[in-house]
């Protein structure tokens, strides 16, 4: 049997089920392909997009910190003296979040991680050791701290 023989109403809808069958596949594949492309966005933004944007943060409160120790230098009044360690604690604070997302989703060694926040908390100890002279009057002694080269 030839598909000429066939009666042109058959032939009509052997051809739509043909159309719709395919229309049917492209439509499967078009969702699994999507699926995929999701998986791999998600894996970019949730892994290295994050990690880096945690990285900017970070340097972004290390350039800010030392600004604000000399802030805190220079402060005239009990007010931008408040205000300096309350901006000195805020980036500390935004710091250990920023560390909690790189512990969370870093995928390269945990040793990098725990030495550069090791190096934080240094330098944290080393802030609030500046913050204890100021405090004690001992403007000197905090100025060689934030120096070039100290």
């Amino acid at each position: 049997m030839k598909l000429n023989d066939l009666k042109i109403g058959t032939q009509l809808r052997l051809g739509l089920g043909t159309i719709l069958a395919l229309l049917l596949l492209l439509g499967i594949v078009a969702w699994v392909q999507t699926d995929t492309l999701w998986a791999q966005t998600k894996g970019l933004y949730e892994h290295p997009f994050m990690v880096r944007r945690a990285i900017g943060k970070l340097e972004v409160i290390a350039s800010n910190i030392p600004r604000q120790m000399r802030d805190l230098l220079l402060a005239e009044s009990p007010h931008e003296t408040t205000s300096a360690l309350q901006n000195i604690k805020i980036d500390a604070t935004d710091a250990e979040r920023h560390f909690a997302v790189l512990y969370d989703r870093y995928l390269g060694p945990r040793d990098d991680i725990t030495a550069l926040q090791d190096d934080f908390v240094k330098w944290g100890v080393q802030r609030d050791e500046m913050i204890k002279l100021l405090q004690d009057g001992k403007i000197s002694e905090a100025t060689a701290h934030i120096r070039p080269g100290a």
